[in-house]
């Protein structure tokens, strides 16, 4: 996965979730694309 913005930082599956997590969300799901970006679909965490 690719930055970005200004200050930002490639990222793995498990950082995005660490990420998302930390501002009180969860992964509910990934998406492919045809591209080389995926789609991170994020729910507030329970």
């Amino acid at each position: 996965m690719t930055p970005t913005g200004l200050g930002g930082r490639e990222r793995d599956a498990d950082g995005y979730a660490a990420l998302l997590g930390s501002a009180g969300l969860q992964v509910r799901q990934t998406i492919p694309t045809a591209s080389p970006f995926s789609i991170i679909e994020a729910v507030r965490a329970e």
